[in-house]
């Protein structure tokens, strides 16, 4: 998980991406061999906690049997981030040591101690940026292509909301693997509550008086009228004929959506 694959979950890491950059990774080979060999040598039981505390923590992520597609998992494996990282800064931290003692023996003190110094602060850098791209370009970009834009829906919503649209009259249309109604709820303040929405519910809508709100994924043209946003239109329409219903763009193309709001 740390050098090689992350796993395959992409809301909460890069799929098949290591879960450290390079610098980080080679650190944790270096930190794990010193702890290892210095716990055989001295029997500390820091050392030997370090360690356990590692494999430990890694336990939620690889006893999870029952979803093998999805170990190793970051967020299953949160508490391993101390251990690891900590194992981490003690390969670097023995590495300058190391490199330090030796230099001294031909450089002097002065000059040995400026050259680990800049060695290490290039190599904090360049974990830095490496990281930097990981986050804000990497991570970012495929969450954005993979995500839908509940929190544009979300905000809409909120809008409505304030200017007094009732919260019990907002809804989401169902629609196979589109867009999570429950994070639509929590950005717009209805709350906990799932308002997701079948074809067939959609009759029930009317003993709410006032304004309402469906979002609607777009019909695949493809489908034509076997398409279930073609069906759920056609009854939104017919049963709302006073309404208002707009084509929202999106940043990403193809995450458009249907805002269909009744006035009445």
């Amino acid at each position: 998980m740390f050098f090689y694959s992350n796993g395959n979950t992409w809301p909460h890491s890069i799929p098949f991406h290591p879960a450290m950059d390079l610098v980080t990774a080679a650190l944790y080979f270096l930190g794990f061999s010193l702890v290892l060999i210095r716990y055989f040598q001295n029997r500390h039981w820091f050392d030997l906690s370090l360690l356990a505390s590692l494999v430990i923590m890694l336990l939620p992520s690889s006893l999870s049997i029952a979803f093998p597609a999805e170990n190793p998992s970051l967020n299953r494996t949160t508490g391993a981030i101390f251990p690891a990282f900590l194992i981490a800064a003690i390969g670097l931290e023995g590495w300058a040591r190391a490199f330090w003692l030796r230099l001294q023996n031909g450089f002097g003190h002065w000059l040995a101690t400026r050259l680990v110094v800049a060695i290490t602060g290039i190599l904090l850098f360049w974990s830095a940026l490496n990281n930097y791209d990981m986050l804000f370009n990497q991570y970012n970009t495929q969450f954005t292509n993979s995500a839908w834009n509940t929190r544009q829906m979300g905000d809409i919503a909120r809008t409505l909301i304030n200017s007094g649209l009732s919260k019990d009259a907002v809804w989401v249309m169902t629609y196979p693997h589109w867009a999570d109604s429950r994070n639509v709820a929590l950005t717009s303040g209805v709350g906990a509550r799932d308002i997701v929405l079948d074809k067939d519910g959609i009759q029930f809508t009317t003993a709410i008086p006032g304004q309402k709100l469906f979002f609607v994924k777009p019909p695949d043209v493809n489908q034509g009228e076997n398409d279930v946003a073609y069906q759920q239109l056609q009854v939104l329409r017919q049963t709302y004929p006073e309404h208002i219903e707009t084509l929202v763009p999106a940043k990403v193309p193809g995450r458009e959506f249907i805002l269909f709001w009744v006035l009445k």
